[in-house]
């Protein structure tokens, strides 16, 4: 397949692999997948898909949330909060307050505004004023997209689980090909707004609790945004909402990266259970037939009539 546009030096293959919405790819560039995700397409492991809008009973739609403008909801905010409260605990919470007080001008900004990264950073190990030592210790790390029988664990308990998938059909080599395997290579580049190099590629955000990873989040970090994949966790901690914590952590990763962008992928509005993304606003949909994008609000009921 011929390459989207021209990268100096840089080549992609692209071998169709039957109707022409999708085909494979070992070797991709980001910028060539960049523009693929701007036209509608997605990958699962090494295969790119497109859905089509207008024979498929449940029409899927490419959204995209501008980082700088995310403005988190109550209930997402009140997940944030009621996670960094059960890691800090009240102990440390009380005792970090008399150690480390806060100016009034802070405590002020703080009732007044909602500040995702600070929120967001809140309960995270190195972030941590100390002493005193916290309830948990909760680190995040991103990390290369490879295979681990930790990651691979945790890949089980959430498909038997979660999905209800029969044992039988989970195994090391489908979860490798499934979350592991991607034929974008990591890379980095300079950019402006972030003081260290930025990201390219496929990688692995995961969480770890004590240390032991309760979740894991599959991304693919692209020139233009932050690209969710799939999203893992422990069912231990379902309490905490931890799709919302992911959510408002990967749009945090693209605010402080410096990408523009957070896609989570493909919005359904005829699903109820895939409406839920349309929550994390302002989003813009893709398209189809102008590739342009208009604002999600409203929009369905124009593109689908």
């Amino acid at each position: 397949m011929q390459a989207l546009a021209k990268e100096e030096g840089v080549v992609s293959f692209l071998t169709p692999i039957g109707a022409c919405y999708y085909a494979i790819s070992k070797e991709l560039s980001v910028g060539h997948y960049q523009e693929l995700v701007d036209r509608g397409w997605r990958r699962s492991g090494t295969v790119l898909y497109k859905p089509d809008v207008r024979r498929h009973c449940c029409p899927h739609y490419t959204i995209r949330l501008p980082a700088a403008d995310f403005k988190p909801a109550r209930d997402q905010r009140q997940a944030l909060n009621r996670w960094n409260t059960f890691v800090l605990g009240d102990d440390y919470t009380k005792e970090a307050a008399r150690l480390h007080p806060k100016s009034k001008e802070e405590k002020a900004r703080q009732r007044s505004s909602f500040d995702l990264l600070t929120a967001i950073h809140k309960s995270e190990y190195t972030y941590l004023k100390m002493p005193p030592d916290p309830a948990h210790r909760f680190e995040v790390t991103l990390e290369p997209d490879t295979f681990s029988e930790e990651k691979y664990a945790l890949y089980a308990e959430y498909q038997r689980t979660v999905h209800h998938e029969m044992p039988s059909h989970i195994t090391p080599r489908g979860f490798q090909r499934f979350l592991c395997d991607s034929p974008l290579e990591r890379t980095s580049r300079r950019h402006s707004a972030s003081t260290s190099p930025q990201l390219l590629g496929s990688y692995h955000q995961t969480y770890r609790l004590n240390g032991v990873l309760i979740a894991l989040s599959v991304l693919d970090l692209l020139p233009h945004g932050v690209s969710g994949v799939y999203f893992i966790y422990s069912p231990k901690y379902a309490q905490y909402c931890p799709g919302k914590l992911s959510a408002l952590r990967e749009a945090a990763l693209a605010l402080e990266g410096g990408y523009q962008f957070y896609y989570m992928g493909y919005y359904i509005h005829s699903c109820v259970k895939m409406r839920y993304k349309g929550e994390y606003r302002p989003q813009w949909v893709l398209d189809p037939e102008s590739l342009g994008w208009v604002e999600l609000d409203g929009a369905m009921g124009r593109m689908e009539t």
